[in-house]
């Protein structure tokens, strides 16, 4: 019960923030940018991974590439880790092929 009220608390506190939902093109280049939360959503395109970034006072929503696919065990281990660590996404332009370059650390 406890993890269930931790991350109700962390989906609430991530919900009333001004939250902005941008392209990853929008990000600037070479910031690092601390990932909140991660989850699965269906969009029109698909399932997708959307993620919650830390941004200038507000929280960024952004689609990660169809590319990147990630199985439930590792999204609600990164949803229901202790905050002292921290996943960060690096938007590092496009590729010559249009593609988004994207790094973690």
């Amino acid at each position: 019960m406890d993890e269930l009220k931790k991350a109700l608390k962390r989906q609430a506190r991530i919900h009333n923030q001004n939250t902005s939902f941008v392209s990853i093109s929008a990000l600037n280049v070479g910031r690092r940018y601390r990932i909140l939360d991660l989850s699965k959503v269906q969009s029109k395109f698909g399932l997708r991974l959307l993620v919650s970034l830390e941004g200038d006072n507000m929280v960024l929503k952004t689609y990660l590439p169809k590319s990147i696919k990630l199985n439930d065990s590792y999204i609600n281990e990164f949803n229901s880790r202790d905050r002292k660590t921290n996943l960060f996404l690096i938007y590092k332009g496009t590729r010559t092929n249009g593609s988004y370059n994207i790094d973690f650390e």
